[in-house]
This record gives structure tokens, sequence and C-alpha cells, in this order.
């Protein structure tokens, strides 16, 4: 894996490759004045370090473990350039993967204590078309004991010190509803009654308008997930228009083919296969600007045609 990204106005390089086992590779340049400096480059446990960089690097690297990443290690030991780079992965690099439900409080408290977060929220999901008009949340004290959805080892761990109660978020949607008499108790459902589908727009929304107010990196797996294409472009368009100030991105894995757009979506530079070999089960990231094709060409049709890899080509049926 590699990342190229800037701090304040300093350019980083940073590069690592890993098994299950240990860190095989693991690299960090910086650029100060546009030229390339060496902070460390390490060979599993053989480490090498630029001139006059940092003192103390190579007494950290004897702390190193083989699985563990040096500009963590470092970073910890407050290395200023590490720690730096570290900083700025950790503080602007949003990974969303697997179940996000963890993330609803999250999302709840940061609507709580952000009212411009909040109407953006609200809003998000007014112009998704997905019938909300308004967010609310309310955060009670809870006995633990009554915390249906905590498991009796997890609430015995605060329990043993003394902690019986915790403050409990629940988000409430409203929505539109235009029959006369409804009140707005009538139309307003707590977010547990909500489809999937409105709940996966809460939990990615909420990162991509993080990422936008303040110029983060947002790196989403399954990106299209109980989401219709078109939600799924009107997200990524959220990146290309003047509204993107502070250079935030977008980087997701998705399944969509209607994504393989270059017509009016995506940049041939933008859009990666991924190619995976049926006897090593390597997998081989690749960029359709590599391959030399004519401008006019449908992409998306050549794929499906297999010029470009990454196809999964079914042979027979579900039976032997």
């Amino acid at each position: 894996m590699a990342l190229t990204f800037t701090s304040g106005k300093l350019l980083f390089h940073y590069d690592i490759e890993f098994n299950s086992d240990k860190i095989l590779h693991e690299s960090l340049y910086y650029y100060p004045k546009g030229q390339r400096h060496k902070v460390f480059v390490r060979a599993g446990s053989d480490f090498s370090f630029g001139a006059g960089i940092v003192t103390g690097q190579k007494a950290i690297s004897k702390m190193t473990g083989l699985n563990s990443a040096y500009l963590a290690v470092a970073a910890q030991m407050n290395n200023k350039i590490c720690l730096q780079a570290h900083q700025e992965i950790v503080n602007n690099l949003i990974v969303l993967k697997g179940d996000l439900t963890p993330l609803i409080n999250t999302i709840i408290n940061k609507m709580n204590t952000n009212d411009d977060f909040k109407m953006k929220m609200a809003h998000a999901l007014t112009a998704a078309d997905l019938g909300i008009e308004d967010l609310n949340a309310e955060i009670k004290k809870q006995n633990l004991i009554d915390r249906k959805d905590l498991s009796p080892q997890l609430v015995g761990i605060p329990m043993a010190t003394g902690q019986t109660s915790a403050n409990t978020p629940t988000l409430y949607m409203k929505h539109h509803v235009g029959t006369a008499g409804v009140t707005d108790a009538d139309r307003t459902f707590p977010a547990t009654v909500e489809s999937m589908g409105t709940m996966r727009m809460f939990t990615v929304a909420g990162p991509i308008i993080d990422a936008l107010q303040n110029g983060r990196t947002v790196v989403i797996d399954d990106f299209g997930a109980y989401l219709h294409h078109e939600l799924c472009t009107w997200l990524i368009h959220q990146f290309g228009t003047a509204t993107n100030e502070k250079g935030a991105q977008l980087i997701v894995n998705s399944n969509d083919l209607l994504l393989i757009d270059t017509d009016e979506l995506l940049r041939r530079d933008q859009i990666y296969f991924t190619s995976k070999d049926s006897e090593s089960g390597a997998s081989t990231l690749y960029s359709l600007s590599d391959f030399r094709i004519r401008k006019d060409l449908d992409a998306r049709k050549a794929y499906e045609l297999g010029k470009f890899g990454a196809f999964p080509f079914i042979n027979g049926g579900l039976q032997p």
C-alpha cells in the first residue's frame, strides 16, 4: 500500500507491504522545498535512515516488532516527522468497512455538537429522496441492566467499577407526509424501524459530509450496498463539484458496473480494476488509463466483453 499526501505544506510518501506474519517493507520520504529526503526505509528487520533527519531512530527501530509498523511506533515515541505523518493518516483517512452500525452513535454525537453538520445530514437524506425531512437525536441516561443490546459481560465491566448507567443515544427520523391531520409525532420514527437502505445512507453520508467539511479522504468498501445506483452517482459527484473546496477525496470499492462511466462521472485514471490470479490467489490492481483505447470507446461495454480483465467468467451451474 502506498500513500502520497500533504500535511500542512509538506509532501509525504509512505509505503508499506506486509503479510499475515510480519511487515515486509516500509518506507517514509518527505519533500521539504520540493527535494526528496529519506526518513527511513525498512526491509523486514533491517533499517536505514536519512542523514540528519531526526536522532534516535535507530533506538526506536530496536523496539519495533516484526509485525508492527515502524511509523506507528516512532509516532508513539514522539519522533517529530513520523508523528506528523502518522497523525495526518489517522486524522484524515476514514475507512468504512463491514458493519457500519457502530458509526451511528458517532454521527449522533457530532450532530448534537455541530448544528451545521446536523443541518447537512438532514439535507442529505432529504435530497436523496428517502422521504426524510428532519433528524433528531436524544441522549438519555439508562441503567446498564436495562440495555438489551449489551451482553452480560459488557455490562459487568463498567458495573464492577461502580458505573451503573450510561448515556444512550436514540435517533429519530421525521418523514414527509402530506396527508391532512398527520402530526409530527405520527410521522417521526426511531431509526431502528428504518430500512437498511436508509440507515446505510445515514452512516455513509456522515463521514462523507465530515470529509467535505475538513478535506479528509473517505475509503468505502462495498460502496453500493443497499444504495440505488443514482444515489452512488450523486455521492461521487459531491467530490467533483465546486463545493469540494478543501480537496476531499473518495475511494470506493464497488461491483456496480454502471459506475464505469467515463462520459459524465469519472476520468479514466480514476477507474481501477482488480484481477485475481486463479493459481496464486494474488490480486493485481491496474487503471483503465493503462489501456490504449479510443476516446469514443464505451468503457463499460468493453469491460463486459472482457477487454480489461477483472471479469468473472462463470462456468456451469450450482450443481457439480
